[in-house]
């Protein structure tokens, strides 16, 4: 082996590799990367995280190593393997193989001499984003000073050394292979994007409670990127702080041989590609004897007959402009049957099969409960991971499609033919988005087959024709025009990848920095919730207005490609021509009428989520609430509810609600109020109020009504309101679900926030963000002597009527008993009176069926009826026996009220507890598990430890009454399911 050689061929590649677009967009990539984790964007989240509390350094050893090791599954895997996997490709296509038959260059020193290329290139890469990272933590400080530790270069060089070393040589060593002996550019691009989805889905994500040590020991050592060992070993239970911020990665030797397996594996990749290319480049020696029996064996024919050929004129052809339609289907069969035979095709599907099928089996609940496999919410929990596996398995057909008679050397011919620029580029986008629907029916495969073999809920084809057919597939149609517009602009197949790439990692910036919206949202990645008792309902018009800005920006993409796609060279002085600004004013005015529309799209999205609850009004409002109130109303003593009277009328169809009531108010205190206020909601219109049934017209401090009337000790007077308003009015930012709701599926409104009652005093928490957000109280050891006040709610109990309403069809439900149901014309009456004195209450509503047991009942939706015996089974359990363990229930009914899962909560209101549906009803529960027993008397538990012995606002209240009902929970299964108890339930209470 010549080092000479070596060397040159070293050089050379390296030279035409700083010259390619690929290895600046990866510059630029990781430059953008080091100056936003710089800031603090990505910290070890560890002790005390309040604002003033001690931080993790951004500096540190471990957050270096949780910084590249994910950087380096996510962008060095790709870049390397196409850096280091298309050199021998593009040697073939150059026809640049022959100087290896023809010269003394050896197969050892021009495989070596290109992959030492591929790894100084890469080197330089990780040499830029260290010292970046270096110089803007260090020396530019915009962390802050909390953030940034003293400066060590072990904290740097450790991770560097042990975590991105291995995987950049392993991942070119195999990529390098694979481009070698298979000169395929496709399975090359292929390599990267199964090692990126392994990481995240299996080795990063999946670590489910009932893993056995031992394989996710294994797990964390085949992972090339090191992050499932360190997360594990060291970040999963947090040591401190002072922990993370001084010390080293200790390492074990499990990690270090790993690390040296990935190290071997990688170079004996390239030792093999060598041996490889020695054996077939000038092809296999064989003996003389073998070549003298061979030309012995040849069959000798003699003289070949001549031929009549017969004159052109006699064969009759002709030709004439093949038909648009006609050249577009041939095209498309034509690459369809191309792409239908490509391995990298069926490597693809069984790993988006296998991911398919641990989303399907890992969908868990509140509590760790597994869910119910539905057609909805399969289809929907699994469109982030096929969305981004087929942006990737995309991005490389679509570009080697376009690119085939190039690379092929066909193109002089294709390109002649007769065919026009957009018939070509249709054919071959219809071929590749046809191809897009293969992974959608192996995922939509998997699903039923889920669905079928748990055999609870029955299979329905319509949510994944709602979600694979309306809402995915424009993603692909989007996604290929924009590819195919990015490799005609740039005619270069490397800069398509590393701009295809780029779009991918924008987005991640964006729900990174918190900024993702319907706007920009064309993948509609965490934008979707599913629910079984209404379809899209909260997101129906702006999801509509996003796919079809989705589809027309598509067709201006594809407009642009067929007219600027490179059918022929161009010489410098036509490109200039057609880069002048006149020439691109006229090419955007004459296809203003294409790009006008998904621009209108955009600008009326944006204006409907300004005008949502996370737009710029309700941002506006919530800031102005805060900052004219916070110093004034901050801890001052407010009255208590001791009567509250409401008269509700819904219409869900508007989400539209008007409100009248009163609230009996009554100084508790032992000192006089001077005044107190009331605070209202932001969708409050028309509004009215009353104090002692006479018209008033209190302050209004932006939300807050101020009534400026003293109240002595134990002093009461009774303020009425009036107002009107469209709950969740406008869009939200990027699809959401809501806590509380008006909708056609349903109804839920809680007296914790003032959605449909104002709230008494002063709320700290409205108008507060990363912005202007503070510590939380600190309190003295002896805060728990003398009275402390409620976590929310009134700290005496008091009376309650509501009457609600609605359309017939609605069954409406509130705290108490029901003292009147009646249906007049379209309109149904309801009134709900609390016949014991209640804290908080609330107004659940929906189409439901009713389950009744002793005392007991439940409203459901129909079709959820799968475990509706162990859920009456637990609330008959809980009324009976937590009333003799702890106290005597004191309302008539225990109830239990079924929400859509645009929330994901319960909550325990005196009488009627509201669930979601992923809570109970569609737990998965079996006679091992009983999960759905568990759940509702977890909740049930909630009426005793909760409403009837609520703990204090001081530190670990709500851990105590969740510690409490999970005790009561064990104990009611025990007594329930007659297992013997060791010792009675006061002693274990005791």
């Amino acid at each position: 082996m010549s080092f000479a050689r070596l060397w040159a061929i070293c050089r050379q590649d390296l030279h035409r590799c700083y010259r390619r677009p690929l290895f600046w967009i990866w510059a630029a990539i990781v430059a953008l990367c080091a100056l936003l984790l710089a800031s603090g964007g990505m910290t070890i989240q560890a002790g005390e995280s309040t604002t003033g509390g001690m931080r993790a350094h951004v500096t540190s050893a471990f957050n270096n190593a949780f910084e590249l090791s994910i950087l380096g599954g996510l962008f060095y895997t790709f870049f390397v393997a196409v850096l280091a996997g298309m050199e021998v490709i593009r040697d073939g296509e150059a026809r640049v193989e022959g100087f290896l038959r023809s010269t003394p260059l050896r197969p050892s020193e021009y495989v070596w001499g290109k992959m030492l290329a591929a790894l100084i290139a890469s080197g330089a890469i990780l040499s830029l984003q260290v010292g970046l990272s270096i110089f803007f933590k260090h020396a530019t400080g915009m962390a802050g000073p909390e953030l940034i530790g003293n400066f060590s270069p072990l904290n740097y060089l450790q991770p560097v050394l042990l975590f991105c070393v291995p995987l950049i040589v392993f991942t070119s060593g195999v990529a390098f292979a694979i481009g070698e002996s298979t000169r395929r550019a496709v399975l090359v691009n292929l390599f990267p994007l199964v090692m990126l989805l392994v990481s995240i889905f299996l080795l990063w994500m999946w670590s489910p409670s009932w893993l056995d040590p031992r394989i996710d020991r294994v797990l964390m050592l085949v992972d090339p990127t090191g992050y499932r060992w360190l997360d594990n070993t060291w970040l999963d239970v947090d040591r401190g702080v002072e922990f993370y911020n001084s010390s080293l990665i200790g390492f074990d030797a499990g990690f270090y041989l790993s690390r040296l397996v990935f190290l071997a594996i990688g170079l004996g990749a390239v030792l093999y590609s060598q041996r490889h290319l020695s054996r077939t480049l000038r092809g296999a020696r064989v003996g003389r004897k073998t070549a003298a029996r061979a030309l012995s064996d040849a069959p000798d024919d003699g003289p070949r007959a001549f031929r009549r050929r017969s004159p052109l004129g006699e064969l009759s052809m002709s030709q004439r402009r093949p038909f648009f339609l006609a050249s577009v289907l041939r095209i498309t069969r034509v690459e369809a049957g191309a792409l239908a035979t490509h391995p990298g095709v069926w490597l693809f599907l069984p790993l988006l099969v296998l991911n398919a099928t641990i989303t399907g089996l890992t969908q868990v609940g509140a509590f760790e409960t597994p869910l119910l496999m539905t057609p909805g919410r399969s289809a929907v929990s699994s469109l982030n991971e096929l969305t981004f596996t087929l942006l990737l398995f995309l991005m490389f057909f679509t570009v080697e499609g376009i690119n085939r008679e190039k690379r092929t050397r066909l193109g002089s011919i294709a390109y002649a033919a007769p065919v026009s620029n957009r018939a070509l580029m249709l054919g071959k986008l219809l071929a590749t988005s046809l191809l897009g629907l293969v992974p959608m029916a192996a995922v939509f495969a998997v699903c039923a087959i889920l669905i079928l073999a748990e055999g609870r809920v029955p299979l329905d084809l319509e949510p994944y024709g709602i979600v694979y057919g309306l809402l995915i597939f424009p993603v692909v149609i989007f996604w290929n025009t924009f590819m195919a517009m990015v490799y005609s602009i740039t005619r270069n197949r490397g800069a398509s990848y590393a701009i295809g790439l780029g779009a991918m990692i924008s987005i991640a910036i964006l729900f990174a920095r918190d900024e993702m919206s319907w706007v920009w949202n064309w993948s509609l990645a965490s934008a979707l919730t599913w629910t079984d008792l209404g379809t899209f309902e909260m997101d129906r018009l702006p999801l509509l207005l996003n796919r079809l800005m989705v589809l027309s920006a598509g067709l201006f993409f594809f407009v642009l490609a067929a007219r600027v796609f490179p059918r022929r060279n161009f010489d410098s002085t036509s490109t200039v021509l057609r880069l002048r600004p006149w020439a691109l004013v006229k090419t955007g005015l004459l296809l203003s009428p294409l790009w006008l529309i998904p621009v209108g799209l955009g600008i009326a999205l944006q204006k409907g989520i300004n005008a949502g609850p996370d737009g710029e009004r309700y941002e506006r409002w919530g800031k102005a609430y805060w900052s004219r109130n916070k110093r004034t109303w901050t801890d001052t003593r407010a009255p208590e509810i001791v009567l509250a009277e409401v008269e509700l009328e819904l219409d869900p169809a508007r989400s539209w609600l008007h409100s009248k009531g009163l609230f009996g108010l009554i100084n508790p205190h032992t000192e006089p109020l001077k005044r107190f206020a009331l605070t209202g909601g932001p969708h409050w219109r028309s509004v009215t109020w009353k104090l002692d049934g006479q018209p008033y017209e209190p302050a209004e401090r932006c939300g807050l009504y101020v009534f400026e009337v003293p109240l002595n000790p134990g002093g009461e007077t009774v303020v009425s309101f009036d107002f009107e308003g469209t709950l969740l009015n406008g869009f939200s930012k990027n699809g959401f679900g809501s806590d509380e709701f008006i909708l056609e599926s349903g109804v839920v409104l809680t007296s914790f926030t003032p959605t449909f009652v104002p709230l008494v005093g002063y709320q700290e928490g409205i108008g507060v963000d990363e912005d202007n957000a503070y510590d939380a109280k600190q309190y003295d050891d002896d805060f728990y002597l003398g009275q402390t006040g409620p976590a929310f709610g009134s700290s005496t109990p008091f009376p309650v009527t509501v009457t609600i309403t609605a359309p017939p069809h609605y069954r409406m439900n509130s705290v108490g008993v029901l003292a009147y149901n009646e249906v007049d014309g379209d309109m149904r009456k309801v009134t709900w009176k609390s016949d014991q004195p209640v804290r908080f209450f609330n107004v659940v509503g929906g189409e439901w069926d009713v389950r009744r047991g002793e005392g007991t009942a439940i409203y459901y939706y129909p079709p959820h009826d799968y475990n509706l015996d162990e859920m009456i089974e637990a609330l008959d359990g809980a009324r009976r026996y937590y009333s003799e363990w702890f106290h005597p229930y004191p309302w008539e009914e225990l109830r239990v009220s079924e929400f859509a899962a645009y929330a994901g909560y319960a909550q325990g209101f005196p009488t009627n507890i509201t669930f979601s549906e992923e809570l109970g009803f569609l737990t998965k529960s079996d006679v091992r598990s009983n999960a759905a027993f568990f759940v509702t008397a977890h909740e049930s538990a909630h009426q005793w430890w909760g409403n009837l012995l609520m703990p204090g606002k001081g530190p670990g209240g709500n851990l105590l009454s969740e510690g409490t009902a999970n005790f009561s929970t064990m104990l009611l299964f025990e007594e329930v399911k007659g297992i013997e108890q060791r010792i009675s339930p006061w002693q274990r209470s005791d």
